[in-house]
Parts: structure tokens; C-alpha cells; sequence
């Protein structure tokens, strides 16, 4: 039996069939810094053109005090709150929850 992520691929001529694997996209993390104008790498990397990048921001600890970093995740847990029990969220009682 083929794994999930493999498809099985007649050939040209159908006396043989071969396993092609769908591969999974390569993450790479690279260190990178913002001059003021562009990020810029640290190290060379060779980057497609259009590559979808994910960037992360790294906050200097000397610049964020410790009411602005408990707002920020207060925040964040409130908007993921809201995302996972939305206002469509149907009402359960005590008996909706005995099997």
C-alpha cells in the first residue's frame, strides 16, 4: 500500500507503474535584520522570485514593558477566543453533556 502523501502514475507505455510522492513544502528559518528600509538576510540564501516567506518579528526586550507585553497576549488569546467559540456558537446544557 502507497503512503497517503503518493499517487500511483501509469507510464507511457502502461507496462509498469511508478510511485510518485507529493513532497511536502521545506521550511528554512534565516536570521534577518530590518536597516530602517528593507529586511536583509544575514546569510546567503537563494531565494526564488514570489518565494512566500513568513516573517517573524523579534522584539527588543529593552523596548517593551511588561503592561504593553500582557495587553499584546491578552489581546491575542481574546481574538483567538473569538475565532474558536464565535457568536453562532450554539447554547449546551448540563444535559447536552451526559452521554
Amino acid at each position: 500500500m502507497a503512503p497517503a502523501n503518493c499517487r500511483p502514475m501509469a507510464s507511457a507505455s502502461l507496462a509498469f507503474s511508478a510511485i510518485v510522492a507529493t513532497v511536502p513544502s521545506m521550511t528554512v528559518s534565516l536570521s534577518a535584520h530590518f536597516d530602517g528600509k528593507s529586511i536583509v538576510l544575514d546569510e546567503d540564501y537563494p531565494l526564488r522570485p514570489q518565494a512566500k516567506l513568513l516573517v517573524t518579528v523579534i522584539e527588543d526586550e529593552r523596548t517593551i514593558d511588561a503592561q504593553t507585553e500582557r495587553s499584546a497576549w491578552s489581546a491575542r488569546g481574546k481574538q483567538a477566543f473569538a475565532r474558536v467559540f464565535g457568536s453562532d456558537e450554539p447554547d449546551y446544557s448540563v444535559a447536552d453533556a451526559i452521554p
